[in-house]
């Protein structure tokens, strides 16, 4: 009696295995919650501040609701925020300084880093970072990036909205 090849049926099993072997827990895909920016518009000309306003789903604002003194949304301005499952204590974690401080990083603190944490759909980013050189920034293309926090302040799911934006120059 002769058998028929076994090489594919050796491969989908193969398949099949590693595929089985897959952790897919630190993922935070999220279809029902989610935001978009409407202002700035996208490589809109703007100037310092800017005003950032946000829409989002009717379940995140029933949420809001329900938590109105909470912390939903993390602005990142040239830079990417932290990682998913991390808090926002992550983007002091080389800083000796803040280490050492209890309540750091606080929202001066972030703020001075272009990050603005928010409870509402309207942020004002007042500042952008400077250049390792420290020239400003303050010209040219930005990129803002938003994403959702629960109430310890750690990032929820993948990157909510991103944008990016030109500030123009300020003539004194």
């Amino acid at each position: 009696m002769r058998r028929g090849p076994r090489g594919p049926l050796l491969v989908a099993v193969l398949c099949a295995l590693a595929v089985s072997g897959c952790r897919s827990e630190r993922l935070a895909f999220r279809s029902d919650v989610a935001v978009s920016i409407d202002t700035p518009a996208h490589r809109e000309r703007v100037s310092l501040p800017v005003q950032v306003e946000l829409t989002t789903t009717e379940r995140l604002v029933k949420r809001q609701r329900a938590e109105p003194n909470r912390a939903l949304f993390a602005v990142f301005v040239d830079q990417e925020p932290m990682p998913v499952g991390e808090s926002l204590k992550w983007v002091a974690r080389d800083d000796d300084g803040c280490r050492d401080t209890p309540d750091c990083p606080d929202l001066a603190y972030l703020n001075a880093r272009a990050i603005f944490v928010t409870s509402s759909t309207s942020v004002r980013v007042e500042t952008v970072l400077t250049s390792p050189r420290g020239r400003e920034l303050s010209e040219g293309l930005h990129r803002m990036t938003v994403v959702l926090l629960d109430a310890d302040g750690r990032r929820q799911g993948e990157p909510v909205a991103s944008r990016e934006f030109f500030i123009e120059k300020v003539q004194q």
